[in-house]
Parts: structure tokens; C-alpha cells; sequence
């Protein structure tokens, strides 16, 4: 008798193995800026938010889960965005999130996240670990994390490994979101291979820092159709920061309220 294949066994199995992921405790350091970890009542952390929730809607109206975070040179704060944004969706639970450190050159978020991991994507690029064991629950903020693992040498030629498709496969079947921090476009190559894999992009841009030809240059080399828009990164004003201590005032006057037994529906 000729077996039949179930719809969604599969899936199924992976979710399973998700649930035995080990676990990560984040510990971020106020320098590090993960203000939707340790300041979530900031004005900062509410501009993620209604980056997500623009996201989410953009959503239906096109094929949008695997999200590449890039910049045109380096310094403009990309892993910050993508850390960030990835924390972000993942706030109210009903998204299962999984965040991939894929700038193997110079990997950052893990620092910034204050984590300490035994294996991370270099080794599954080699053949020397298994999917389950590279993705991490990052606990208590409801997000998975695929850190960068140690340095490499020959980290373009790990990077176009078949390996790499086929763990975004794996995700892919698994997680909402995929969020991928990776390097700059200029003057690297990796960011090709990454465009290849992905649904959409976010290109992001410091104020003061960014110059107007490679932003340029940037955007003249990507696909078009993937360009999702550019975040503007660093940028601060006086009625920024009045509305943020407003905001935080609010939050804290609120909650009081609420544990007076007095909080509504």
C-alpha cells in the first residue's frame, strides 16, 4: 500500500523541537539601546512598535515574512533596528518571531543582548549542527535568536553554502517572521546573497551619518520591488523628548491607578 504524506506532520515535528530549544537569558546593557527590552515606555521603543504594526499591514496586501535589515556603509545602526524590531513584533505573543544575527563580519546583537549561546549559524553552515540547535528562546521577551556563532575566515563562502536556504526553509515553515540583520551593502557582497532569500527590505539610515551618494548607490543596487522603505535612525528633537517623559508620566500614572483596584476594562 502506497503512503500517503499528512499535510502539516512536519510543521508539526519542527514545533515541537522549537519548544526544546534552549533557552536565553537576555541581559542588555543600557549602552546597548534595546529600549523595547529595558525601556519599553519610551517614545523610542513606540516608534518600533508602529514600525511593526506598518509592517503587519503591508502584509495584506503582499507576501511579506522574511525581512532583511541592511544600511549602505557601515555604523548606521542596523542590528540596533533589526534587534529592536524583532523584540518589537514579538510583544504581545500571538507572533512567533525568530531574529538571524546574518552579518557574520561583524556580528554585534548578541552583545547588545547580553547572551551567552554554545552554537550559532557558522557551525550550521558547516554541517556541524542541526537546526533546533542553533535557534534560541529568548527569555523573557518571546522572540527566537539565531546568533552569528564565532568568526570565520571564509565567511563568503559560508554564506553561499546550501545550508543557508535551506535553514531559511526550515524557518520559514516555522516562525511569523523572519527578521535578518546583515551587512552593509557597500563594500561587501554578503547582502546579495541574503536579497536572493527574502521577502522584503528595510533600509536604514543614521542622521549625521549617512551621506547622500551611497544612500544613492544603495538604493540604485537594490531590487526595487523588495524595498520595503528606510528607517531613519538617531533622530532626536526637543518635542521628542517632551512627549517621551509625557508618555512615560502616563504609563506610570496608569498602572498606579490600576493596582488601586480602580483600572477599567
Amino acid at each position: 500500500m502506497k503512503e500517503v504524506a499528512v499535510p502539516g506532520v512536519e510543521v508539526l515535528e519542527q514545533l515541537t523541537g522549537l519548544q526544546q530549544c534552549a533557552a536565553l537569558k537576555a541581559f542588555p546593557d543600557p549602552a546597548s539601546r534595546m529600549v523595547c527590552l529595558d525601556d519599553v515606555a519610551s517614545i523610542a521603543a513606540e516608534k518600533f512598535r508602529v514600525l511593526a504594526v506598518r509592517l503587519k499591514y503591508l502584509r495584506q496586501r503582499r507576501n511579506l515574512k522574511k525581512i532583511l535589515i541592511t544600511s549602505s556603509v557601515p555604523e548606521e545602526g542596523k542590528s540596533v533596528i533589526a534587534a529592536n524590531l524583532a523584540a518589537s513584533m514579538a510583544y504581545d505573543k500571538k507572533e512567533r518571531v525568530v531574529l538571524v544575527e546574518g552579518d557574520l563580519r561583524r556580528p554585534t546583537i548578541s552583545q547588545r543582548l547580553g547572551c551567552e549561546y554554545s552554537g550559532g549559524l557558522t557551525e550550521y553552515l558547516k554541517g556541524n549542527l542541526c537546526m533546533t540547535e542553533v535557534v534560541y528562546r529568548v527569555d523573557p521577551h518571546g522572540f527566537h535568536f539565531v546568533p552569528a556563532g564565532p568568526a570565520e575566515d571564509d565567511t563568503f563562502e559560508l554564506l553561499q553554502s546550501k545550508n543557508l536556504p535551506q535553514l531559511i526553509e526550515q524557518l520559514e515553515r516555522v516562525f511569523d517572521w523572519i527578521i535578518i540583520d546583515s551587512t552593509p551593502v557597500f563594500p561587501l557582497a554578503d547582502t546579495g546573497i541574503w536579497t536572493k532569500m527574502v521577502d522584503g527590505i528595510l533600509l536604514v539610515a543614521r542622521q549625521g551619518k549617512t551621506e547622500k551618494l551611497p544612500l544613492q548607490k544603495t538604493v540604485a543596487s537594490l531590487d526595487k520591488s523588495l524595498l520595503l522603505g528606510v528607517v531613519l535612525n538617531g533622530f532626536s528633537d526637543s518635542m521628542q523628548q517632551k512627549y517621551s517623559k509625557y508618555y512615560r508620566y502616563y504609563r506610570s500614572a496608569r498602572a498606579k491607578h490600576s493596582s488601586n483596584g480602580h483600572g477599567g476594562k
